[in-house]
């Protein structure tokens, strides 16, 4: 992950919780059957706005947990993480980059890694993975969560294709690299990184998911806070791009819309990882 790409509109981005949420939250369900011992040293890569860290991976700890770190490449997400556990006492705040090898001091740290909707960016999964292994304590284990496609940008990539807005979408990608999209055999695939990394008890579970957003405005709103390509555009011709995502959008039936209940054409799939470093 390069530093100056994935820049977030950190309040809009916090406007889109509840559909974040609502696309995991089958995968949370399961994370309520963790077992713990107490005294864990837990962290949480790619924590962004810490809007999802509290609601999920707080709420998992128990009460006598050691420490929580909340990591993000981004230093502006960590200061709006840092508003989100305000008072909240045995949390700490790290930027880190996940591409990037650990510092010696946190190698073998942590008990227990959560990642939510982080590993997507991250082109380089094996590299990122081997990083989560250095990362845990002989015996800890990882949880990493991460979008496989993403059918609300589609219309972008649509676009990004076109005559119209090649040259000047060609960042796109770029921003938004969702590397495991082009996979064929993806949980095999994802399988041999995490072997590869060292991990034991390996489980890659891929699940569809086809949660639209309610309206087209929360659409815009969603749209309107992620990594900008268009950033440099005239107003005049931001207008005209977000109008061409709209029709696209609707072709998809990404959002509802009065009177009509079809499901997306193509789902979100969501995957993942689990692994335990050996004892």
């Amino acid at each position: 992950m390069e530093k100056n790409i994935n820049q977030y509109d950190i309040e809009k981005f916090r406007e889109t919780t509840e559909f974040r949420i609502s696309c995991i939250d089958f995968y949370f369900q399961q994370l309520r059957n963790i077992k713990w011992r107490g005294g864990e040293r837990v962290l949480d890569i790619g924590c962004g706005p810490g809007d999802v860290t509290k609601k999920y991976i707080y709420s998992l700890l128990p009460q006598n947990f050691g420490k929580l770190v909340c990591a993000d490449i981004s230093p502006e997400m960590l200061e709006a993480c840092k508003s989100e556990f305000l008072g909240i006492e045995h949390v700490e705040f790290l930027e880190m980059d996940i591409m990037k090898s650990p510092e010696n001091s946190l190698k073998g740290y942590f008990d227990r890694i959560f990642s939510i909707y982080c590993f997507m960016y991250v082109s380089d999964q094996r590299k990122a993975l081997q990083n989560v292994f250095d990362l845990l304590a002989p015996g800890g284990d990882c949880w990493i969560i991460q979008a496989a496609g993403a059918p609300l940008l589609q219309p972008l990539f649509q676009l990004a294709e076109s005559p119209k807005w090649r040259a000047r979408l060609k960042d796109a990608r770029k921003m938004m690299n969702y590397p495991l999209n082009e996979l064929q055999n993806i949980v095999e695939t994802c399988e041999t990184y995490m072997k590869s990394a060292g991990f034991t008890d390996i489980s890659v579970t891929l699940e569809n998911n086809y949660h639209q957003m309610e309206s087209q405005k929360d659409y815009e709103r969603f749209l309107a806070s992620l990594p900008n390509p268009s950033k440099d555009f005239k107003d005049e011709d931001k207008e005209e791009l977000m109008r061409d995502q709209i029709e696209i959008a609707k072709s998809l039936n990404l959002f509802k819309e009065e009177f009509k209940s079809e499901p997306m054409k193509d789902p979100h799939r969501l995957i993942m990882f689990y692994g335990r470093k050996p004892q």
